[in-house]
């Protein structure tokens, strides 16, 4: 009876701690994603909008075909 009890706090040992890994894994994931990747995404949006812009196209028409003007 008393190895039943042992088995039964050893699963329940490993149960708590994979909980305790599980939520840790989601706590880090959801921090990830709030402070890493949106912010990146973010980022890479507006150097997207940067390269878009007719200015910077401009420029780099001109670096690259320098016209008359």
């Amino acid at each position: 009876m008393a190895a039943a009890l042992d088995v039964g706090c050893l699963i329940m040992t490993l149960c708590t701690k994979c909980v305790a890994v599980i939520v840790v894994f989601v706590i880090a994931t959801a921090v990830v994603n709030t402070f890493v990747i949106i912010p990146l995404k973010g980022w890479m949006q507006s150097l997207e909008r940067q390269l878009q812009s007719p200015i910077l196209k401009q420029h780099c028409s001109n670096v690259t075909e320098p016209s008359l003007a």
